[in-house]
């Protein structure tokens, strides 16, 4: 901790026509870390500053535009059972993963891989009745290069790509039971 001290330097005689209840100001500050006190021998007010520096931090902010969806065009079918003892179902589109990324890296070239990954996209429309803009449809479209390869990186420097037996990744069971496997 780096340590500050201020120095105000008083008129001759000034020490003594302090406010009353400089005792308790000085005494209020020491309860935020400030220490305040008078020097009377070289008739000066010094004030003591602890100052914290703050240390960088790498802050992952979420700024931006949300993260795209990369669809698999399949779907999964949930059943549960609602208050009422109905049996009721719903879907849940799928997404591609890493392993299946790595599968179609053995077969496919990028371009190709790029072509079959679609992305939804919420496109802005304006309301009829007032100046309101709102999202209001999804359409799938194919996913930019850009997008692509720098989702490719990122899965080809994480700690489950370099754990992966190479001789194996054309099997997709074994790709998809290594821990670690995220959304694509």
């Amino acid at each position: 901790m780096e340590i500050r001290k201020i120095r105000f330097k008083l008129k001759e005689g000034s020490a003594n026509n302090l406010p009353n209840n400089f005792d308790e100001i000085a005494d209020t500050l020491l309860d935020a870390g400030i220490t305040m006190y008078v020097d009377e021998h070289i008739s000066e007010l010094v004030i003591i500053l602890p100052v914290n520096m703050p240390k960088r931090r790498n802050v992952i902010r979420k700024l931006g535009r949300p993260e795209q969806k990369v669809l698999t065009g399949e779907e999964q079918e949930n059943k549960y059972t609602d208050s009422n003892g109905v049996e009721q179902s719903y879907k849940i589109p799928l997404k591609y993963k890493w392993s299946d990324i790595v599968c179609m890296l053995e077969t496919m070239t990028d371009k190709q891989i790029m072509d079959k990954l679609t992305v939804t996209a919420k496109r802005k429309t304006k309301s009829e009745y007032s100046d309101y803009t709102y999202m209001k449809e999804e359409r799938a479209v194919a996913m930019a290069p850009a997008t692509y390869y720098r989702k490719k990186k990122k899965m080809k420097q994480s700690a489950w790509y370099r754990s992966l037996d190479k001789e194996r990744c054309s099997d997709i069971d074994y790709l998809r039971n290594v821990p670690g496997d995220q959304v694509f």
